[in-house]
């Protein structure tokens, strides 16, 4: 199946814009962020009673890249049932895929249910 598009919410909490819908987790398909990969962060709620779910962002294949240090709290985020977590911003040579290494990946797993919204940095 296709990765689920997530919208973007530009300037969160200002008055008068008006707030974009989250997408459902899809642990079967993924989502994907498409442009700016560099420019985004994900808001993750899970509204499960009992379930934790994983956030992960899909690192590119890179065989230059060699080891690279990542800033913290970037990579992957567990959340615990009921919480809310955020994730990114990410670098995108390490985590840039598509054409113009533009879009960014999200696997989910886990049986945590729940919603993720991209916010502009």
């Amino acid at each position: 199946m296709p990765r689920v598009a997530i919208p973007i919410q530009t300037r969160p909490g200002r008055a008068g814009v008006a707030q974009v819908a989250p997408v459902a987790l899809s642990a079967g398909s993924g989502h994907i962020m498409a442009g700016g990969v560099d420019l985004y962060y994900f808001e993750i709620i899970n509204t499960h009673v009992s379930a934790a779910v994983t956030v992960t962002a899909v690192r590119a294949a890179c065989p230059t890249c060699g080891a690279v240090v990542e800033p913290a709290g970037n990579g992957a985020v567990t959340v615990a049932a009921g919480l809310t977590a955020f994730l990114g911003p990410f670098a995108r040579n390490l985590y840039g895929q598509g054409a113009e290494l533009a879009d960014i990946y999200l696997d989910v797993t886990g049986t945590g249910t729940g919603t993720i919204k991209a916010y502009s940095v």
